[in-house]
This record gives structure tokens, C-alpha cells and sequence, in this order.
């Protein structure tokens, strides 16, 4: 966690789907016709994705996450709601609280803030 680290980058965009075929995705979906009203030209969308992450990981390089906190914390999905953290066989619970310059979860629990550098984060499900 303190030494040089490889990142390998997956993204998925839906460019048009056809609405038979994503009967089965059980979340919601959208695509990008849907949203703009314009078919992309996926060699244009790739280029300008790469271009935007070779852009946003020099700045990562240089200034760490502490350049992204701002913009992170107006897109933060899960800020203020109760999640699930899954490290190996353990759950805790706690409420999200943002992140940390170094890029952890703040995970407040009943034992105080803790920062969370590894795990897998959930929505904790609520009984209605």
C-alpha cells in the first residue's frame, strides 16, 4: 500500500441496446443514444476516454487524490448511507463518510471514524 502500485482500468459503456436483450440485467441500465439522442462513433468515444484518463492520471501522479476530493465529494453516491464493508469473512457496518487524501473510506462506526483502505463496500439492505 506505501510502494509503487500497477492499476488496471475496466469500463463498460452501453452505446445502444437493444430493450429484448436487457430484460434479463436485473439493476437499471441506460445507454449513451438514450441519453444524447446521437449514435457514437465508438472509436471517437474510446480515443477521447483514454485521452481524459492518461489526463486524469498524470494529475493523480502529481497531486495525489487530494485534487479530486472537492469534485469527489459532489459525486459521492454512498456519502451519509449505511454500507457494508467485507474484508476476507468479516462484515462491519458503518455509515460512509467520504474519503481521505490518501484515497481511503471514511467509515464511521461505533468505535469512531476508521480509514478503510481495502474491502468491498455495499449498501447495507434495510428491512422495510
Amino acid at each position: 500500500m506505501t510502494g509503487l502500485c500497477q492499476l488496471l482500468i475496466g469500463i463498460g459503456i452501453n452505446t445502444r441496446c437493444d430493450d429484448k436483450a436487457m430484460t434479463a440485467v436485473a439493476q437499471p441500465w441506460t445507454d449513451l443514444y438514450r441519453l444524447t439522442g446521437e449514435l457514437s462513433d465508438r472509436n471517437v468515444l474510446a480515443a477521447t476516454l483514454i485521452r481524459h484518463i492518461m489526463t486524469v492520471m498524470a494529475t493523480y501522479e502529481n497531486d495525489g487524490m487530494a485534487a479530486f476530493l472537492a469534485e469527489w465529494q459532489q459525486v459521492d453516491a454512498m456519502y451519509g448511507k449505511q454500507v457494508v464493508l467485507t474484508t476476507g469473512n468479516h462484515q462491519r457496518m458503518g455509515r460512509a463518510s467520504g474519503i481521505a487524501e490518501n484515497g481511503a473510506l471514511v467509515l464511521e462506526t461505533d468505535h469512531g471514524l476508521e480509514l478503510v483502505s481495502g474491502g468491498e463496500i455495499s449498501l447495507r439492505e434495510t428491512a422495510s
